[in-house]
């Protein structure tokens, strides 16, 4: 459930009171410890150098969005990037 709560911030770009009031109000008296898990699993992966799944499309944006050289030398060398994990991220394409 957390890591669903989680990825709602990272995709929406929202703060995680707004995804609890929004999608979850019966955790709203839950908030901060939800906001110190939160912190304490950013920081773990910060420690010990991981990214998950949210990390990867989240920081792969921000890399070509900062870091201009980078972006450029991707368009050069890239003329197509094929992305197949889409039923990975969406629930109405998983198997049941």
């Amino acid at each position: 459930m957390l890591a669903d709560v989680f990825s709602l911030t990272h995709n929406t770009g929202k703060s995680l009171p707004q995804i609890i009031q929004e999608h979850y109000d019966y955790f709203s008296p839950l908030t901060g410890q939800i906001e110190d898990a939160r912190r304490r699993y950013a920081e773990r992966k910060r420690a010990t150098g991981v990214m998950d799944f949210d990390d990867l499309l989240v920081l792969w944006l921000k890399l070509l969005e900062d870091h201009g050289e980078v972006r450029e030398l991707c368009q050069r060398r890239f003329q197509f990037i094929l992305v197949d994990e889409y039923q990975d991220t969406n629930q109405s394409c998983r198997a049941t």
